[in-house]
């Protein structure tokens, strides 16, 4: 039961990004993960910049386009 309350709590996470950012769903994912993160200051490695700032909107993230 506790595996299902945390993918109910990661999945509400990511519908949150995805819903309200107009993101893609692999940037909601990875959006989640980052708001998630334990630490202040992220980097992310993306070919899609625009969706990754949106999604992190909110965190510290240095956002590095491929």
């Amino acid at each position: 039961m506790v595996r299902a309350g945390r993918d109910q709590q990661k999945a509400a996470a990511e519908q949150a990004v995805h819903g309200g950012g107009g993101v893609f769903v692999a940037g909601a994912h990875l959006g989640a993960a980052v708001r998630a993160a334990a630490e202040d200051h992220v980097m992310v490695i993306t070919s899609d910049p625009g969706d990754m700032r949106t999604a992190a909107e909110g965190r510290r993230a240095d956002i590095v386009p491929l």
